[in-house]
C-alpha cells in the first residue's frame, strides 16, 4: 500500500448531499485519489463516570501529587483510609436513623416532625361608636350553654352576653334566705320562700327551687334558667310545683335589689303576664325497673277445667257466625258436658266480644276450644 502524502486532507466520515425533496440524487463523483488519504480511527464514545468513578479520578490527582514528595505513599493510604472509615460511619448512622423512625400520624410524611400550627391572634370586638374601644356589651369570656370549663368541669356555664348584676355570694352565705318571685300586675299571689341552688354557676344559677310555706303546707318551686333580655339579664321558667309539671309557660327575669336581693319579676311584655301559675300530672321519675315475677300457673285447676269444642267455621253458601251464633253453640255444647244455670246464661249474653266469652267460661271452669 503507497504511503500517503504528507499534508494530505482528513476526511471524517463524509456524507455529500444534493438538494431535492421528491428523490434522492446520487451523489456526485469526486475525483480523489484515496492512495494520498490520510485516515484517523474514531474515538470510542466517553463512559459516563459515576460517584465512586469521580472519587477514584480525585484521589489519583490527590496521589500523583503526593507521590511526589518523599511521604507521597503514606499520604495516599492515609486519606484512602479515612475516605474509607468516613463512609462506614455514614451508611451505619443512616442505617439506625430508619430503624428508629416511626411514622408520623396526620398524614404527614414518614420522618418529617409536621410543625406546629401558630396560635390564631384573637382581638376583641370594638365599640362601633367608639373606635378603638372595646365592646363594652360584649361578655369577657363568653362560653357556650351546655358546655364546661375544663378547670372546673361542675361549674354550669353561663349564656353568651349573660350579665350578673349582684352579689350572689353574699346570697348564697346565708343559708335562710327566702326568694321572691313576683308577678308585677298584681294579679296572683307572690311566691316567696327559702333558696336552694341546685349545683355551681358562672354567673346566675341554672336551676334553683324557691320554697313557699305561707299557705302552711310546703310548696316547693323549681325554676329553670331559659335565655336572656336584651339587657343581659337571665329570664328564669317556673318548670314544677311539688313534683307537678307547669302547663302555663310564665316568665321571670332575674333582678337584683341594692347588689344584694335578687327577686324574679314578671313583666307586662313577657308570657302568661297577668295569669296565675296552673300544675298538670305528677312527674314520673325514672327508677330501675324492677324484674316482675311471671304467675306460676295452676295446671291442676287447668286440668280440671271442662273443655268444650266449638266449631266456627261457616258452611257453604253460609255467612260467618255472629257473636249471638257462639253464645248459643256454647249453651248447646256444654249441654253434653256441664250444662249452664240459668244465672250463668244470663251472664254469657252480656259478654260484649269473644275474649269476654272465653274468660267467663273459665271463671266457671269450662275451657273453650274453638275451630276456626
Amino acid at each position: 500500500m503507497p504511503t500517503p502524502a504528507v499534508n494530505a486532507p482528513v476526511l471524517h466520515n463524509v456524507t455529500i448531499h444534493t438538494p431535492g425533496t421528491k428523490f434522492v440524487q446520487k451523489p456526485k463523483q469526486i475525483d480523489i485519489d484515496f492512495s494520498k488519504i490520510k485516515y484517523e480511527p474514531q474515538a470510542p464514545a466517553a463512559k459516563k463516570v459515576g460517584f465512586f468513578g469521580k472519587i477514584g479520578n480525585k484521589l489519583k490527582a490527590i496521589g500523583t501529587k503526593l507521590t511526589k514528595t518523599k511521604g507521597g505513599k503514606i499520604g495516599l493510604i492515609a486519606a484512602g483510609a479515612g475516605a474509607l472509615l468516613i463512609g462506614a460511619a455514614a451508611l451505619l448512622s443512616k442505617c439506625t436513623n430508619d430503624k428508629n423512625e416511626q411514622p408520623v400520624q396526620g398524614g404527614a410524611e414518614e420522618g418529617v416532625t409536621p410543625e406546629k400550627p401558630e396560635t390564631p391572634v384573637v382581638t376583641e370586638p370594638e365599640d362601633p361608636e367608639n373606635p378603638g374601644v372595646t365592646n363594652p356589651d360584649e361578655p369577657e369570656n363568653p362560653t357556650t350553654p351546655g358546655g364546661s370549663d375544663p378547670a372546673n368541669p361542675n361549674i354550669i356555664p353561663a349564656f353568651p352576653g349573660e350579665k350578673e348584676d349582684g352579689n350572689w355570694k353574699t346570697v348564697l352565705a346565708n343559708e335562710n334566705f327566702e326568694m321572691l318571685c313576683r308577678d308585677a300586675s298584681g294579679a296572683t299571689r307572690d311566691i316567696k320562700g327559702k333558696l336552694k341552688v341546685e349545683s355551681d354557676f358562672d354567673k346566675n344559677p341554672d336551676a334553683f327551687t324557691i320554697t313557699d310555706t305561707s299557705s302552711g303546707e310546703a310548696h316547693v318551686y323549681r325554676y329553670e334558667k331559659t335565655g336572656l333580655d336584651d339587657n343581659g339579664k337571665p329570664i328564669y321558667k317556673c318548670v314544677s310545683m311539688n313534683d307537678r309539671e307547669t302547663t302555663t309557660q310564665n316568665q321571670y327575669t332575674l333582678e337584683w335589689e341594692n347588689e344584694t336581693t335578687p327577686k324574679l319579676i314578671q313583666h307586662e311584655n313577657q308570657d302568661n303576664y297577668g295569669i296565675g301559675l296552673k300544675f298538670g300530672k305528677l312527674i314520673q321519675k325514672t327508677a330501675p325497673e324492677e324484674t316482675k315475677e311471671e304467675p306460676v300457673k295452676d295446671t291442676k285447676q287447668e286440668n280440671e277445667m271442662t273443655e268444650i269444642w266449638i266449631n266456627r267455621q261457616p258452611a257453604i253458601n253460609q255467612k260467618p257466625k255472629t257473636l249471638d251464633d257462639l253464645k248459643k253453640d256454647v249453651i248447646i255444647a256444654c249441654e253434653k258436658k256441664r250444662p249452664l244455670t240459668e244465672a250463668e246464661q244470663e251472664k254469657l249474653a252480656e259478654c260484649k266480644d269473644e275474649a269476654q266469652v272465653n274468660e267467663y267460661l273459665k271463671s266457671i271452669g269450662i275451657k273453650l276450644s274453638i275451630a276456626y
